[in-house]
């Protein structure tokens, strides 16, 4: 009986420490439609501006407004643009970048944090047309080790085919949990 109240008080203890030292998990929401705060372009070579409060109706979770960038070129290449927010710069090195993202068409997408004087790694995927999904990319796997200061978000549609009108949507952009939320002056 003795062992059983002192295993019981140990893990209690191991709690209230756990606790105690647990980090604080801040979130940071750069676009939603509750909060659809147009961003601004560092660049871009999507055929057309993009609009940042679009309203295609319920897109499976996302909600209008959201932001659309759309095109067609007559050759097949990249299409690529970096995004901020009147938010940014933020650090973060760690938690999750989310948002959800949806194209007319089937598409290879990457998506990068964009930082200064840093190219880094980016996330690659394939999002089926017409179909929202939605992403949760862990920060440290985009973001170099040696700065964490994140001034723009990158965009890329790989790929696209000459001649083929694409529209992509973006919602519910936020970076969860990270460690620390500062804005560099």
């Amino acid at each position: 009986m003795l062992n059983r109240v002192f295993i019981c008080v140990w893990f209690t203890c191991i709690a209230l420490v756990a606790s105690i030292h647990a980090a604080d998990c801040n979130s940071i929401s750069l676009y939603s439609s509750d909060n659809p705060s147009p961003g601004f372009l560092k660049s871009s070579t999507f055929p057309e501006n993009p609009e940042w409060k679009a309203n295609w109706g319920i897109l499976g979770d996302m909600k209008p407004p959201y932001i659309r960038f759309s095109g067609q070129q007559n050759q097949t290449k990249n299409w690529k643009a970096v995004i901020s927010f009147s938010q940014m710069p933020i650090y973060a090195s760690d938690g999750f970048l989310e948002l959800k993202i949806r194209t007319t068409q089937k598409a290879q997408i990457k998506i990068a944090l964009e930082q200064k004087e840093w190219n880094g790694s980016s996330y690659s995927f394939f999002l089926e047309g017409n179909q929202t999904q939605n992403l949760q990319i862990p920060v440290s796997s985009i973001v170099s080790k040696t700065s964490s200061l994140v001034e723009g978000i990158s965009i890329e549609l790989v790929q696209v085919p000459a001649y083929q009108y694409i529209t992509l949507f973006i919602d519910d952009i936020s970076f969860s949990c990270i460690a620390t939320s500062s804005r560099a002056n």
